[in-house]
């Protein structure tokens, strides 16, 4: 049986989270200054390969984590 998605699963997107418009910031003086961005595909290979040695307690389980991701269309 499929789980629904909580806040715990996604909290920097769900809306209904009160912090959630922290996200939602206009980052044009911050371009202008030279911050550059990163693709979103390089990051996520990146934070894996790190946390593959992080000691760190994973946020969701593997098996959550693939719950999530086949339900949203993803592939790991």
């Amino acid at each position: 049986m499929l789980q629904p998605v909580s806040l715990t699963d996604t909290p920097l997107s769900a809306r209904a989270w009160p912090r959630a418009a922290l996200m939602d910031v206009c980052v044009d003086r911050a371009l202008a200054a030279g911050l550059t961005l990163t693709d979103p595909a390089t990051t996520a290979r990146d934070t894996r390969a790190w946390s593959a040695t992080a000691r760190v307690p994973l946020a969701l389980l593997r098996e959550r984590e693939a719950e999530l991701m086949g339900r949203f269309g993803t592939k790991d």
